[in-house]
């Protein structure tokens, strides 16, 4: 088993090497596949680690009623609490408001409105853990007594969800564009290199070799491509995702905007290219056979 093993792997390589132009153009076609594969990813990684933050530190604003018909603030707050996906409440009277207002728009020395007037009224905060919950959430604390509007971030939320799928597809149709070239690129290839080898499998089969023996040169030479093509992608992916997040982090600040760190973007991304690359590299060589031995 193991010299067959040696056997194959020897002229998978030696199959590479006597077709050069096809097979740099095999690696070239894989390598750029992988490329966008790895973009693609990465940023489908950050996208979701940011939504995961802005779901962690989503918050839905609940204004009273100056009545509050008649209920007492701690009435409502329990009601608010009561509500199935929110993780915190946070009340700030209209007096906490109005002081935050005045120190953050006009300064400690100004006062926004004249006479003493105040108003802004009382509110709470909801945190919950959950986007896509937002809507249900703020329905149910728009239905409860004394709660006069309720107002939440939904819109942004619809965007970054639109902007969100909108990539992954994209990004979806030109990996599946550039792995299909890959597989024709490496179906060919391989295919070329069982015509150079065509008397001498015809001996094979003459001896009584199987399709399998004499087929698995080819699938290794296929696996080998993808190798080849997965290593590259790796080297220039991983470099240019450091680059960049390095770049950004230095002009945006942590609390606005973080990455996934490069090594768990690499621990996933780097897998896939050689996963994918031995993939593609197989249907490439069966493919051929296939067509082949028909």
């Amino acid at each position: 088993m193991l010299t067959n093993l040696k056997y194959f792997i020897k002229q998978g390589g030696k199959n590479i090497v006597s077709h050069k132009m096809m097979s740099f153009a095999s690696v070239c076609i894989m390598a750029a596949s992988f490329m966008l594969l790895g973009l693609f990813a990465a940023v489908g990684l950050n996208v979701n680690a940011f939504m995961d933050k802005l779901g962690d530190s989503c918050e839905i604003n609940v204004y009273i009623k100056a009545d509050a018909a008649g209920r007492s603030i701690s009435d409502i707050e329990g009601d608010l609490k009561n509500i199935d996906g929110v993780s915190e409440v946070r009340f700030y009277s209209r007096e906490d408001r109005l002081n935050k207002v005045t120190e953050e728009v006009y300064g400690k020395d100004g006062y926004a409105f004249s006479n003493d007037t105040n108003p802004l009224r009382d509110s709470y905060i909801l945190i919950i853990s959950d986007l896509s919950e937002s809507e249900k959430i703020s329905k149910e604390a728009s239905e409860i007594a004394g709660v006069e509007e309720v107002i939440q971030n939904q819109d942004i939320i619809s965007s970054i969800d639109v902007m969100t799928k909108a990539i992954k597809n994209i990004g979806i149709w030109i990996m599946l564009i550039f792995l299909l070239l890959a597989v024709f690129i490496t179906s060919n290839t391989i295919k070329l290199g069982m015509v150079s080898h065509g008397e001498e499998i015809k001996i094979m089969k003459i001896v009584g070799a199987t399709d399998g023996f004499i087929r698995a040169p080819f699938v290794i030479q296929g696996m080998l491509l993808g190798i080849l093509g997965a290593i590259p992608a790796s080297i220039a992916v991983s470099a240019c995702y450091g680059v960049v997040i390095n770049k950004v982090s230095a002009m945006v600040p942590s609390n606005i905007i973080s990455f996934v760190s490069l090594g768990d973007t690499a621990m996933i991304v780097i897998p896939m290219f050689f996963a994918v690359g031995i993939i593609v590299g197989i249907i490439g060589s069966y493919t051929a056979a296939g067509r082949y031995f028909k």
